[in-house]
């Protein structure tokens, strides 16, 4: 799977990269990290989702999991 960076899906959507950082560190886009301080990855599917102005299925599962 390609996952994109936070400068990446900034590129892509045309929106800063400050924009998608906050957005993925608010939890608003579904991004993931595999360290503590590593770079973000973003599915491009959650991408579209949040361009959209809509969940992504992951966002969806996880908070259905956590209830």
């Amino acid at each position: 799977m390609n996952y994109l960076t936070v400068e990446q899906a900034a590129n892509v959507t045309d929106y800063s990269t400050k924009t998608v950082y906050e957005a993925v560190r608010s939890g608003e886009l579904h991004g993931s990290q595999r360290a503590k301080a590593a770079k973000w990855l973003i599915r491009p599917e959650c991408l579209d989702a949040w361009v959209a102005g809509e969940k992504c299925e992951h966002q969806t599962a996880t908070r259905l999991t956590a209830s």
